[in-house]
């Protein structure tokens, strides 16, 4: 898929028909099983929804969220993983997938 719309003539005869069709949307947004995370160390998925043909990326805001599977095209899994806190304070990060935001604890 591609955002760009294209154009095309269809002539028959003495007719000519110039066609249009729109781009697609390549918007991606996610989903994650579990936003509040252990302070010890926990793990979670993010499940990206997109249509097909279209890349997305995750990536996380903070180095005290590591990330796998951080790519893919349409549909698809990655996942998140907190490192444990080494001191009593609740921390925050974000997860983003394309313009997409969801914040961790």
């Amino acid at each position: 898929p591609s955002s760009v719309a294209r154009t095309g003539t269809v002539r028959m005869g003495s007719t000519t028909v110039q066609l249009v069709q729109a781009g697609t949307s390549c918007e991606a947004t996610f989903t994650v099983t579990r936003p509040t995370l252990l302070g010890f160390g926990d793990r979670g998925r993010g499940t990206v929804t997109a249509a097909e043909g279209c890349a997305w990326e995750a990536k996380a805001t903070v180095p005290w969220l590591v990330m796998a599977g951080t790519s893919g095209s349409g549909g698809g899994f990655f996942f998140y993983e907190a490192l444990p806190n080494p001191g009593p304070q609740t921390r925050q990060g974000l997860l983003l997938v394309g313009g997409a935001v969801v914040t961790v604890l």
